[in-house]
C-alpha cells in the first residue's frame, strides 16, 4: 500500500512487544484498528526509562498514536497518549502468557496499513475483561486457567478468520444446519466484539470442540500458529 509520507495520521494503538534497539533507543510493535500492525522506534527511550525507573510506554497498553504515514520501516517521530492500560492481566501469569501469545499471532499474521477493526476490537476486549475478573476475583482461578482462555482463544481466532475472509462458506452439507452452525459462530464472534457482556450459551466441550475447530482451521489457511 503507497502512501504519502507527508500523511499525518493518528490511531488507537495496542503494545504487542518492545525491543532493544541500539544503545538508547526502543522499538514497540503495535496494532491499531485502522491501519493494522505498525512498528515505531522511539530513540533515546532506554535512557528516558532508566532515569524515570519505568517504562514510559507498556505492554498491552492503548495509547493515541499521531505519526507520519510511511511505506516501510520504522516509523520514528510518533507521539503516544495513554489511553487505557491493561496491566493488571500480569497478576495471573496464565492470563498474561495467554494475551502474549494473542500478540504474536497478531504481528505474525498481519501487515502494515491493513485495517482490522474487529481483531482490534476483540483483543482490547480481552485485554479488558480478563482485566476484570482478575482484579475482581469474580471467578474462580481455575476456571480463568482453563475455561475461559480456552472461550476466549476460541472467539479471537473466529474473529480473526472472519474478518480475514477464512471462514468456510459452509459448515455443513445440509444448507439449514450450516446455516444454524453460522449463527452461531456469528454470535461467538459479536460477543467478542460487545466486551463479553453475554457470552454465548456453550458447554465447556463445545467450546474446546470449537477451539480446536478455529486452531486446525489457521493452519489449514497457513497462519503461523501460536499454541494457547
Amino acid at each position: 500500500m503507497l502512501t504519502d509520507n507527508n500523511e499525518q495520521a493518528s490511531a488507537n494503538c495496542v503494545i504487542l512487544s518492545r525491543h532493544d534497539y541500539g544503545d538508547d533507543s526502543l522499538i514497540f510493535n503495535a496494532f491499531s484498528a485502522d491501519y493494522g500492525k505498525l512498528d515505531f522506534i522511539k530513540k533515546g527511550a532506554k535512557k528516558v526509562n532508566k532515569k524515570r525507573h519505568s517504562s514510559t510506554i507498556d505492554l498491552f497498553n492503548v495509547y493515541e498514536v499521531s505519526f507520519k504515514l510511511r511505506d516501510e520501516g520504522l516509523i520514528a517521530n510518533a507521539s503516544f497518549e495513554l489511553i487505557d492500560t491493561f496491566q493488571g492481566v500480569a497478576k495471573n501469569y496464565r492470563a498474561f502468557e495467554f494475551c502474549s501469545q494473542i500478540a504474536k499471532f497478531i504481528s505474525l499474521n498481519t501487515d502494515i496499513y491493513i485495517p482490522l477493526p474487529g481483531t482490534f476490537n476483540c483483543f482490547t476486549n480481552i485485554l479488558n475483561y480478563l482485566q476484570n475478573v482478575i482484579e475482581t476475583q469474580s471467578l474462580p482461578i481455575e476456571i480463568i486457567e482453563n475455561q475461559l482462555i480456552i472461550a476466549l482463544n476460541a472467539t479471537f481466532k473466529l474473529t480473526f478468520l472472519y474478518e480475514n475472509g477464512l471462514l468456510p462458506d459452509y459448515l455443513d452439507t445440509n444448507e439449514e444446519k450450516s446455516d444454524k452452525k453460522y449463527r452461531q459462530l456469528l454470535e461467538v464472534i459479536q460477543a467478542g466484539e460487545n466486551g463479553f457482556i453475554k457470552f454465548p450459551k456453550i458447554k465447556t466441550s463445545g467450546w474446546k470442540q470449537l477451539n480446536s475447530w478455529s486452531e486446525n482451521l489457521c493452519n489449514y489457511n497457513n497462519l503461523k500458529s501460536v499454541t494457547a
